[in-house]
């Protein structure tokens, strides 16, 4: 898991400048679902550059960000610098090194898919109070608008053929999901979320993932062509919104 983190730090300022960051209804969603409240300490795993956690420490909760790619990592603490309830960790989901039994809820935003599970389920029941729960996060993209719906044809020419934009409720949950959480069981939820983009933030959306040609590609260049033409067709006031589910997994283990 640590070899596959290392990649991200070819895409770390991408990835903390561009990507989508989680609604504010998020909070009012765990107070109501996960009973969370005040003095709570949540341990988000897989932090990377800290979109959760800075919610999350937004609103007062002393967080545990554990995340193993240092260059990620350092662009939260510098982020973050202001807030005096983290603790930043560089290590993993398997061996946070969090105290026994001391977390009250733990996040994982968009980091699920790298974890080791059977050896992440241990680490999370160490880590977790009694009773405390779980919550799975990830932003995925919608394609409900013509905007949407051309970003994601030009998506699936340029970074992956099989990627489709589909609202939350039509994906299918991997069965390992169900494995994880358990005889308990695990419920379902997606909240709205937008991003509002200029060229420069939709080019930078672009470029944070993995999988989209770099500069040095000799496929770069149509790629940013192609994007540039999109942009002008749908851009209103030199922006474009981007819809987003922000699909959520809880339960307890």
């Amino acid at each position: 898991m640590t070899d596959t983190y290392s990649h991200y730090s070819r895409t770390v300022e991408y990835y903390s400048r561009y990507r989508p960051r989680y609604p504010q209804t998020l909070i009012g969603w765990l107070t109501a679902e996960c009973a969370l409240a005040p003095g709570h300490v949540i341990a988000d795993i897989g932090s990377g550059t800290g979109q959760m956690t800075e919610l999350l420490l937004q609103h007062g909760h002393p967080v545990y960000a554990v995340e193993p790619n240092p260059d990620m990592r350092r662009v939260a603490e510098e982020e973050l610098a202001a807030y005096p309830h983290l603790t930043s960790l560089g290590t993993t989901a398997e061996a946070t090194t969090i105290p026994d039994h001391c977390v009250d809820l733990i996040t994982v935003g968009n980091a699920f898919h790298w974890f080791d599970r059977t050896r992440t389920r241990e680490e999370f029941l160490r880590i977790l109070k009694p009773g405390g729960w779980v919550v799975l996060a990830w932003n995925l993209e919608r394609a409900s608008s013509p905007f949407g719906k051309a970003f994601e044809a030009f998506w699936q020419k340029h970074i992956d053929p099989n990627e489709h934009f589909a609202p939350a409720s039509e994906r299918k949950l991997p069965g390992y999901i169900a494995e994880f959480f358990g005889a308990g069981g695990f419920k379902q939820h997606s909240l709205d979320n937008v991003q509002v983009c200029d060229f420069e933030a939709l080019l930078g959306v672009t470029l944070s993932t993995l999988k989209a040609p770099k500069a040095d590609d000799p496929r770069f260049g149509l790629m940013v062509e192609d994007l540039r033409g999109i942009f002008e067709r749908y851009q209103e006031a030199g922006r474009v919104t981007l819809e987003y589910d922000t699909a959520l997994v809880w339960g307890r283990l």
